[in-house]
């Protein structure tokens, strides 16, 4: 027996620890493609790698280099499929008029952008619409969007709007932008998983959209914006109670009523603003922006310079939420709960306490996850949740590893860990 065959078998289980690696890596193969696949390529070819690997493990069962083989070529050919079924399952990305157009929706989230200069002392805000329709005589009667729209609002738009709220504004809006050159930042690529049809921006004040469906929104009783009397000329009356969820008739045209929102993530919303106002509140500049943005995932605030000094320290990655910090929040609660049951000694005696710890920081990284806005590197629908899917697995092989695992163990979890960061550079911004 050679010396690493002996050191393949002296791992024994641990081996499956490298199976996150060969599905990072067959993501990585879809995403180093030059062009996109089709379906025989996209699908065949992988099935056939698949078949492959399950010949593998039923011939060779009994010796360690087969069950490699065949783990290998399965844990490629599932990465390369579940990185193009994520790319296949997304909406298809809308014609965007182009040309001024009165946007209808649901306000999804409100952020406030770093000021870009002295004269832009307070920032602008951005408002990202859900389930958008446009005002035009060709797109009358379209079912809303499946993507979000981003629109930054004009400075002299003081309307404080709150997640679900019912709006429309007039904007000029765009696609996402093409490369700004070879091999740089993609962001039609980060567009088309974020979920998002584009950008834009006001050329008018958000106006509410009254729905038969719906409360009207009245920013002047619930957010201390536009008032009944100081409601600017063109706004939108209450829609017919005969015929809900139609058109509601205004004085510049018709401003379709949007759908109540039904999404776990803006429910979450007003949530986290208020997370977000209340460390401004406490601490106020950069040093709030920075936190709010690992605490809520609202980093489009953070200071250019701030960013540029992250960037120069080559600690940029901190301020996009990732598979880094909730490995700090999975290990935090991990070792909280552990060290707490065990200081208890009828638990410590009864319980199985590293089980319950483990469990517990799979539910707080859960719900750190949603907290930050369940972003692409930690755990977005669109990708699939694979990055706290694999957050599970790891603690679970922690659970039932004992610490007689060998070296090769440690070095299945370090590469599983650098795996996941190479599968989340390709889906998210540098």
């Amino acid at each position: 027996m050679s010396f690493l065959t002996a050191a393949l078998l002296a791992e024994q289980r641990l081996l499956v620890l490298w199976g996150p690696v060969g599905m990072a890596l067959g993501v990585l193969a879809y995403f180093l493609l030059p062009q996109e696949p089709g379906a025989v390529w996209g699908v065949g070819l992988p099935l056939i790698v698949l078949v492959l690997g399950a010949v593998f493990l039923a011939v060779g069962w009994l010796s360690v280099w087969g069950r490699l083989a065949g783990g290998t070529c399965m844990a490629l050919a599932l990465g390369f499929v579940s990185a193009w079924s994520a790319a296949h399952r997304q909406p298809p990305m809308p014609e965007l008029p182009r040309r001024a157009v009165v946007v209808s929706g649901i306000v999804q989230s409100m952020t406030v952008l770093s000021p870009r200069g002295a004269d832009d002392s307070a920032g602008a805000r951005r408002l990202v619409l859900a389930g958008a329709r446009f005002a035009t005589p060709l797109d009358q009667g379209m079912r809303p969007l499946h993507r979000t729209l981003s629109i930054t609002l004009r400075p002299d738009d003081s309307a404080r709007l709150v997640p679900g709220n019912a709006v429309q504004v007039r904007a000029l809006l765009r696609p996402p932008p093409f490369p700004a050159f070879p091999g740089g930042r993609d962001l039609q690529r980060e567009a088309w998983f974020a979920g998002s049809a584009g950008s834009g921006r006001a050329l008018g004040v958000v106006q509410p959209v009254a729905c038969s469906h719906g409360t009207p929104f009245d920013a002047g009783r619930v957010n201390g914006g536009l008032t009944e009397q100081s409601r600017a000329p063109g706004s939108v009356e209450p829609a017919d109670e005969s015929h809900p969820g139609q058109e509601a008739e205004g004085q510049d045209g018709p401003a379709i009523c949007a759908g109540l929102p039904r999404g776990f993530s803006i429910r979450l919303e007003p949530l986290r603003e208020r997370i977000d106002a209340r460390i401004r509140q406490v601490l106020p500049g950069a040093t709030g922006t920075v936190a709010s943005t690992v605490l809520t995932g609202e980093g489009a605030s953070v200071p250019r310079a701030v960013r540029e000094d992250f960037a120069a320290s080559g600690l940029a990655h901190l301020l996009a939420v990732a598979g880094l910090h909730l490995g700090i929040v999975l290990g935090v609660l991990m070792a909280v709960v552990r060290l707490g049951l065990s200081a208890w000694m009828w638990a410590a005696l009864r319980w199985p306490c590293k089980e319950i710890a483990a469990l517990l920081a799979l539910l707080g990284g859960a719900a750190y996850v949603a907290l930050t806005g369940l972003h692409l590197p930690a755990a977005e629908p669109d990708d699939g949740g694979r990055g706290y899917t694999g957050a599970c697995g790891g603690a679970a092989c922690c659970v039932h590893a004992r610490s007689g695992a060998g070296g090769g163990g440690r070095a299945a979890r370090y590469a599983a860990g650098c795996a996941g960061g190479w599968r989340s550079r390709c889906l998210s911004p540098p």
